[in-house]
């Protein structure tokens, strides 16, 4: 038997919008207190005192008192509400509790969401609210262009649940050793909208643009530089420097002869 079915219907348009206008009139007031109203069955309705309402479908589970939100008054109208609550009653029915049933919808509308987000508008979302905490226009501008350039046109209109490894690889492989200053700020680029994305739970699990214990096993390792240091001046030439120095102005001055003075006296 489903719960419900003689469900007693003791609202109707007309006693809401009422209800709402009473609440509305007393917000100013001392006497000014939020409303429930019921349907029956379990829907209610629940005006705050500035006149605002929501739907809630309201249930005992184990002796403890239970709520689960519907929709707002009135674009979710009073015969949405009562379907809606009928699918709660009949859930539970077959035991399935409706706080675990909405929590469960929400993640089906959260994946059906991720599907229409591309890393592109992904990136321009991330770009947009990270750009008032960098320093300049121009440092938003290189994100911009970076990740047009080098991901846009492999992963550009990929949704982002569905970016992965192998398309990370694909598109800094090709500048991996040619351009390494540039693939490894695309790289963290990258990684940073992916990062954000997952916040958004857009997307699950590691993420595939991680350097350390990831891509550093699957890109070409590169020769570490190794650092020049300037050749060190004739002694010969000592007398013409200090004479030249002698001649300028400015602490840069002092502290070149402070040094110079100190590296005589201790060799």
């Amino acid at each position: 038997m489903r719960i419900g079915t003689m469900a007693i219907h003791k609202l109707t348009v007309a006693k809401i919008n009422a209800r709402i206008r009473e609440i509305n009139e007393l917000s100013y007031s001392p006497a000014a207190k939020n409303a429930l109203v019921g349907d029956g069955q379990g829907l209610y309705l629940s005006i705050a005192k500035n006149g605002t309402a929501s739907w809630l479908f309201r249930y005992m589970d184990h002796s403890k008192a239970k709520s689960v939100g519907i929709g707002s008054y009135p674009s979710t109208s009073l015969q949405k509400a009562r379907e809606k609550a009928q699918v709660y009653r009949d859930s539970r029915t077959v035991g399935v509790d409706p706080v675990v049933a909405k929590k469960e919808e929400i993640k089906e509308q959260k994946l059906q969401q991720a599907k229409s987000k591309t890393f592109d508008s992904c990136a321009e979302e991330f770009i947009a609210l990270s750009r008032p905490s960098w320093r300049n226009v121009k440092h938003g501008q290189q994100w911009t262009n970076t990740l047009k350039t080098y991901a846009s046109k492999v992963i550009g209109k990929k949704p982002i649940s569905e970016v992965d490894t192998d398309d990370i690889v694909k598109i800094l492989t090709p500048i991996w050793a040619s351009k390494s200053e540039t693939a490894s700020r695309v790289r963290g680029r990258i990684e940073s909208v992916l990062d954000w994305a997952t916040v958004q739970t857009w997307r699950k699990g590691d993420n595939p643009a991680r350097f350390n214990g990831h891509l550093e096993y699957l890109l070409p390792k590169l020769k570490t530089k190794s650092k020049k240091h300037h050749a060190a001046l004739p002694y010969e030439s000592l007398p013409g420097i200090v004479k030249s120095l002698q001649g300028q102005s400015g602490m840069a001055r002092y502290a070149l002869e402070f040094l110079m003075n100190r590296g005589s006296h201790s060799g």
